[in-house]
C-alpha cells in the first residue's frame, strides 16, 4: 500500500513528498522493499539527479535490500543519458 502511494507521487512529480513518505515508512518501523527504492530511485534519475539516485541505492545496500535488475538499469540507462560513462561502467 505505502509503496503505491510513493508510486503515485512519484509519477505526479513530486519527488519530496515520495522521499518523505518513505522517511515516514521507515520511522514507523515498515522497511521499504526494492519496489520502493526503484520507485523513487527512477523518479530521481528521470529529474538528473544522480547523486541523490546514488545515495539511495547505497542506502538499499545498507540497509539490506537487494538491488534488483531494475536497480542497475535503471541506474546505468540514466548515467549513460547524462554522459556519465564512467559512472554507468562502475555500477
Amino acid at each position: 500500500m505505502h509503496g503505491k502511494a510513493i508510486e503515485a507521487v512519484v509519477k505526479l512529480g513530486d519527488l519530496k513528498r515520495a522521499i518523505e513518505l518513505m522517511t515516514c515508512m521507515k520511522r514507523g518501523g515498515i522497511r521499504p522493499g526494492a519496489f520502493v527504492y526503484n520507485v523513487v530511485i527512477g523518479g530521481l534519475c528521470k529529474e538528473k539527479k544522480m547523486k541523490d539516485a546514488e545515495k539511495l541505492s547505497d542506502e538499499m545496500v545498507d540497509r539490506r535490500v537487494t538491488p534488483s535488475l531494475i536497480t542497475y538499469n535503471t541506474l546505468i540507462d540514466s548515467y549513460c543519458k547524462v554522459g556519465l560513462l564512467e559512472e554507468a561502467f562502475n555500477i
